[in-house]
């Protein structure tokens, strides 16, 4: 799978070189090591996180990869899809999306994983999600995608990811016992990435619901409206939310002047 504008000679952005070797050098370890005991040392067992508190297990198990094209193919989609999420969105950012992404996508497995002996590996969860992100925040990009490795299809970066999600829920819902666990990791690693990056919209919608009943509470009883003035500065507060949160979208929290995060703070507090 390439976007149009994939290119082979940009430079690798280093969240995502980091990421890459990582997972490489823990590929490494568990075929030197022995791979069952690697897998169910680093890998997600719900034994050993509410047992023995192996709560690091939740950000490892992104780094165990059952067999080499599970690597490959995993290691592909990051390098594509992440070193271009990297570069738009800056490093920091790029970081806690994807383990925030990753450890949501375990924690959404752990009831599917409930009294299964078999620990929980792959990056799947995490990348997913940064599919997700790819198609929220370049939906007419085209993407080349090769079906079986040989024949070229041409779509749109939107049609890629919904075609993804929807097979997905057709592998879940086909799937029988536990090998549904991996399908719905990947589909709680992308909800987690949905939320993670629409937060600011629904906070706006949260906080002008929670005005507004405030407003309504302010009326007085017999159905009028409080003074202009008061009602004018209502209106400036509102527009000025409105503004910080759309930058906060489009930007996240590093966009934010020191003034705006204060104000963001100052309007939380009054609501």
């Amino acid at each position: 799978m390439f976007p149009q504008s994939y290119s082979i000679h940009r430079k690798l952005p280093p969240a995502v070189k980091g990421l890459l070797l990582a997972n490489v050098i823990g590929f490494v370890i568990a075929w030197l090591s022995g791979p069952l005991s690697f897998d169910y040392l680093f890998g997600l067992t719900v034994p050993s996180v509410f047992s023995q508190f192996r709560i690091y297990q939740f950000v490892t198990y992104l780094f165990v990869h059952g067999d080499l094209f599970h690597l490959l193919f995993n290691m592909l989609i990051l390098y594509i899809f992440g070193s271009e999420l990297e570069r738009y969105w800056g490093t920091p950012y790029f970081i806690r999306y994807y383990f925030i992404s990753g450890i949501g996508a375990g924690i959404c497995s752990i009831p599917f994983i409930w009294g299964i002996n078999a620990p929980l590996i792959g990056a799947s969860g995490a990348l997913f999600a940064l599919l997700v992100a790819y198609g929220l925040l370049f939906p007419e990009r085209v993407i080349t995608l090769l079906v079986f490795f040989i024949i070229p299809v041409r779509l749109k970066a939107r049609q890629m990811v919904l075609i993804f999600i929807g097979l997905e829920l057709f592998l879940l819902l086909n799937s029988g016992g536990g090998g549904g666990i991996a399908h719905f990791a990947h589909l709680g690693g992308g909800l987690v990435g949905f939320i993670y990056l629409k937060w600011p919209i629904i906070l706006t919608k949260v906080i002008n619901y929670l005005g507004a009943q405030k407003n309504d509470r302010g009326k007085p009883a017999g159905g009028g409206y409080p003074d202009s003035e008061s009602g004018n500065r209502e209106i400036d507060f509102r527009e000025e939310l409105n503004r910080v949160l759309d930058k906060l979208a489009r930007g996240g929290w590093e966009s934010l002047s020191s003034q705006e995060k204060d104000f963001l703070h100052d309007a939380r507090n009054q609501l």
